[in-house]
């Protein structure tokens, strides 16, 4: 397993498509951390029309038919018709546009919106690397030939959804991420910041990073990591610690204690059993780490998860629903460029 593919298993990265509509202007959407639907990297596709993005530090920019936006950390910004528009949370969009339709007769502008969610001990480390935004043209999605279908795929299920839609985009979702990075570190390996995806830019040290992830409980060494990467010792470490920004020894120990501490979370085995399997003489020894690393023992993440547990619902009780949101002006930090 390479090492992109094991970092979203492990994360068990979920999308969520948080919105497949079809705009008449004018319209604005504030895609927020405060808002439930955006909790994680957010990604938008644009089917239809054109739009324009604003966030935070950056000039507005017109997206254009097949452009894709990632926004990796889901860091505040806007999607609206025009630089000025007046932007809402994504439902009041959502309902003010479903008035609008019914007398609208000219075009549209489609936008499937998609959230991520990551479970990881430290999920910043997957995307904190990356740029924000990221913006992927059309013309540069259509020299990386399986993302450009899947894009086209997309398009078309917003454009004209069948049978059957409520499961083709959600199913689709993982794979989208997962070619948008491929094809970013493709296109710009000198906008990411050194972490281990700037390491897959580098034949060598991606080649070692996939070997750990492939067996990260082996007995690694600096040794049959320099091997593995086809470099002398010296330059494998230096050229490692440069581009993942920092030693092997500790993006190892850093990767075990994660997969410890998703099968802590998973149930699948005791505090003792999953130090154990990464090379930890006790379980003491195992903690230290952990709490260390992600400032918790294991022993207080796993009773935490049990407290954290949803009660199970009472037959007939129902919980109160939200009260809408109001309506959200764009913040301060958009209205001008830094």
């Amino acid at each position: 397993m390479d090492a992109l593919t094991d970092v979203l298993a492990v994360a068990d990265t979920r999308g969520t498509v948080l919105g497949c509509t079809g705009f008449a202007v004018p319209w604005g959407i504030l895609f927020d951390q405060g808002e439930k639907s955006a909790t994680g990297p957010v990604m938008h596709v644009v089917a239809d029309g054109t739009c324009c993005l604003r966030a935070g530090g950056h000039l507005p920019q017109e997206l254009g038919p097949g452009d894709v936006v990632l926004m990796p950390q889901g860091g505040p910004h806007i999607l609206s018709d025009h630089p000025e528009s007046r932007a809402v949370s994504l439902q009041r969009a959502k309902d003010r546009n479903a008035a609008l339709m019914q007398t609208h007769t000219g075009e549209v502008t489609t936008v499937l919106s998609l959230g991520f969610q990551l479970d990881l001990m430290a999920p910043g480390r997957v995307m904190d690397a990356l740029p924000e935004p990221m913006v992927l043209r059309a013309d540069t999605i259509a020299r990386h030939p399986q993302l450009s279908l899947l894009v086209q795929l997309m398009r078309t299920e917003a454009r004209a959804p069948g049978a059957g839609a409520g499961l083709v985009l959600p199913r689709l979702l993982d794979s989208l991420l997962a070619l948008v990075l491929r094809a970013w570190l493709a296109e710009c390996p000198g906008q990411i910041a050194p972490s281990w995806l700037k390491g897959l830019t580098d034949p060598g040290v991606a080649q070692v990073l996939n070997d750990l992830h492939a067996h990260p409980a082996d007995g690694w060494t600096l040794r049959t990591m320099s091997l593995s990467a086809g470099l002398a010792r010296a330059t494998f470490a230096r050229r490692f610690a440069d581009l993942v920004g920092e030693t092997p020894k500790a993006y190892l120990n850093r990767w075990r204690l994660e997969l410890a501490a998703a099968r802590i979370c998973a149930g699948t085995t005791t505090i003792e059993a999953a130090g154990a399997a990464f090379g930890y003489s006790s379980a003491a020894a195992f903690a230290r780490a952990f709490r260390r690393e992600f400032g918790i023992a294991p022993s207080d993440l796993r009773r935490t998860l049990v407290n954290d547990a949803p009660e199970p619902a009472i037959a007939g009780q129902h919980r109160a629903s939200p009260a809408p949101d109001p309506a959200i002006a764009p913040p301060a930090f958009l209205s001008s460029p830094g």
